[in-house]
């Protein structure tokens, strides 16, 4: 299947090592948000990540999709609201068809504002 044919998958998480063979088999892009700046990936590690697991799950049911591995979380999976929402942002800018999130929000606070963008990038 042609590339631009292709499914794009998100999945905001702790992110995969830039290193771990499943980037090179499979149509993945490593990428990270920190202080609200997207950039390419380039830990030294990600041990036990949340996020490869998730993407495993994913290319388990089928290799026509290209998967977006956007690290938003540190190596103690917390993470800031800033570069959550940058991330799904940036999801919309590129027509992501599907954004993954599986991780927690720890203050109601912000509720309002994932809700929001939720829905934006629903549309």
């Amino acid at each position: 299947m042609k590339e631009n044919k292709l499914i794009k998958i998100a999945v905001i998480d702790s992110g995969i090592d830039p290193h771990d063979t499943l980037l090179s088999l499979h149509n993945i892009s490593a990428l990270k948000v920190k202080n609200g700046q997207v950039s390419v990936d380039n830990a030294d590690v990600i041990e036990n990540s949340h996020g490869r697991n998730i993407m495993e799950i994913i290319l388990r049911e089928t290799n026509e999709v290209k998967v977006i591995s956007i690290r938003v979380l540190n190596d103690k999976n917390k993470g800031d609201l800033k570069d959550l929402c940058c991330a799904i942002n940036y999801c919309i800018a590129i027509n992501v068809n599907i954004i993954n999130l599986s991780l927690g929000i720890s203050s109601s606070n912000c509720s309002d504002e994932i809700i929001a963008l939720c829905n934006k990038a629903e549309r």
